[in-house]
């Protein structure tokens, strides 16, 4: 998504570099150390930044969950700034639009390769237990939202969080527009009381709350937005953001309680994204995105939804013939290519069909 400034036609190009850096953070997390841990392999680069970099920092999952509250920041940013101009009917179709079509194509993907990588490595894979209602319902993200998840794309949790904060978006869509201070105090005040009743109403809401807890990141990114567009006071802020990392600490404590410690802290790698985050709105105005990180970042959904299965699987057949090195390499671009494809073939499509119905919308008006 390319986006301008309201001011001067700049595109945010911030954001463009800040997405791929979070899906290159993500890859490497899955790609590179899970593989390794998983597979009991060693390799010189991954020893080097554990032994200088996340462990001295008390970064955990190899930069994984870092990678992840940077998307959530850029999601809560970006987001309040595309609804200044959009309805809710063009917001809601936008986004189904955006998410759908590629996630469903991203299991069907997997699915293949899951049982292609069963085929060729004799390995058991859960997924092979489910059936075809099980994937089907994966495809709408519901299953989410149970205590059986099925969860068929590994990644697909925290699009389901995302569709959280959308549909309050959409609810409050005009408060957004018209009284930002309302509208984050009820962004705010909804996951800190469904995480206060997390434990009252059964397994299958406390599953529920688990999602809702990690809206206060998105939030973040929605102040960061109001305040740097002079639409809130610093002062209002620093007490939305000190409020709000309050319910993150809140939420963790109560339901992700194994994150609290400082040996696996989510605190601390949301403390590096937030910072990372906030110097790049700082100098957004002096940040230009190059032809590589602009490619990258057109692809960074699909690389994001599609890299975990079928990177396993090439590094996996790849690694008894050229190493670790030239299977992640052989692999990354693979999946570079996969991932034009569908850039080319569903994504692109995808949006498109938004905006046409959208247009016959507006013409039959």
């Amino acid at each position: 998504m390319r986006v301008e400034y309201m001011d001067s036609g700049k595109r945010l190009d911030f954001l463009e570099i800040l997405r791929v850096l979070a899906v290159l953070f993500v890859i490497w997390d899955h790609m590179v150390a899970n593989w390794l841990d998983r597979n009991k392999q060693v390799w010189l680069p991954l020893n080097i930044i554990r032994e200088y970099v996340t462990k001295p920092l008390a970064i955990i999952q190899d930069f994984g969950f870092l990678g992840v509250v940077i998307f959530f920041l850029i999601s809560g940013y970006i987001i309040s700034y595309v609804m200044q101009k959009e309805g809710r009917l063009s917001f809601l179709v936008k986004r189904i639009f955006r998410i759908y079509p590629p996630l469903i194509f991203s299991i069907i993907i997997i699915v293949i390769f899951y049982k292609l990588q069963a085929h060729f490595t004799n390995q058991v894979i859960d997924i092979s237990q489910f059936s075809i209602s099980k994937i089907l319902i994966s495809m709408t993200l519901i299953n989410y939202l149970f205590i059986e998840q099925n969860a068929t794309n590994g990644v697909a949790w925290t699009l389901v969080i995302e569709m959280l904060f959308y549909i309050l978006c959409f609810i409050i869509l005009p408060l957004i527009q018209k009284y930002p201070k309302l509208a984050i105090s009820t962004l705010t005040l909804i996951p800190f009381i469904v995480i206060f009743e997390s434990k009252n109403f059964g397994a299958n809401f406390f599953l529920f709350s688990a999602s809702i807890a990690y809206l206060p990141y998105l939030v973040l990114g929605q102040i960061l937005y109001f305040v740097y567009t002079k639409r809130i006071s610093i002062v209002v802020f620093l007490i939305f953001s000190v409020v709000n990392y309050i319910v993150i600490i809140y939420g963790i404590r109560k339901i992700h309680n194994s994150f609290y410690d400082f040996s696996s802290s989510y605190g601390v790698s949301f403390v590096y994204a937030y910072l990372i985050f906030v110097l790049a709105v700082m100098l957004q105005r002096k940040i230009y995105s190059i032809k590589i990180t602009d490619f990258l970042a057109k692809l960074s959904y699909s690389l994001y939804l599609n890299h975990g299965v079928l990177g396993s699987f090439l590094i996996t057949l790849c690694y008894p013939y050229i190493g670790f090195s030239g299977a992640i390499t052989v692999s990354f671009v693979c999946i570079i290519i996969l991932c034009c494809i569908l850039w080319k073939f569903v994504e692109e499509p995808s949006r498109h069909i938004a905006r046409k119905l959208l247009n016959v919308y507006v013409n039959q008006k």
